[in-house]
């Protein structure tokens, strides 16, 4: 009789765990999958040129991101191959590139600075767009852009 307490304890004690974890897992959602390429607006490359920001993301028509979970690397098609690295929270993703060094004559932001990408996702009618803004967080003299990118079907 001793051994029915002890079988009790020694499997219901593992089954009482993972019956807890599977509850605790359904709560868990997978992050949006958004790696493949993505087109950059056109208007947004007008922009840089007109602004305080480094010069080789004005030239990226598009971006490939690649993903690991809710980790992301943007990488432009621009002549630098600029890269950003960031998290995608829910719909919301922030990224930041590499310092470099604005195209201005305002004293205060001519050193490097790190941009700064913050976009949400969208999803119109099966179309994936990614808005929000690029930026450089450090220089308030450098106002945000608008930034918009729509994702490139495969084929």
């Amino acid at each position: 009789m001793r051994i029915l307490p002890l079988y009790l304890l020694l499997v219901g004690t593992p089954l009482l765990g993972l019956v807890g974890l599977l509850r605790v897992g359904e709560r868990i959602e997978a992050p949006s999958a958004i790696a493949g390429t993505w087109a950059v607006d056109s208007a947004f490359s007008r922009a840089v040129a007109r602004g305080c920001f480094p010069r080789a993301f004005a030239g990226a028509t598009a971006f490939e991101i690649t993903q690991s979970g809710r980790f992301v690397r943007l990488t432009a098609n621009d002549a630098a191959a600029t890269t950003f690295e960031g998290r995608l929270d829910g719909g919301a993703l922030v990224a930041r590139g590499a310092r470099a060094a604005p195209t201005t004559a305002l004293p205060q932001c001519a050193a490097p600075r790190a941009t700064e990408l913050r976009l949400r996702l969208l999803d119109d009618a099966g179309t994936q767009q990614l808005a929000g803004s690029w930026g450089l967080p450090e220089c308030a003299a450098c106002r945000a852009l608008p930034f918009r990118a729509t994702r490139q079907l495969a084929g």
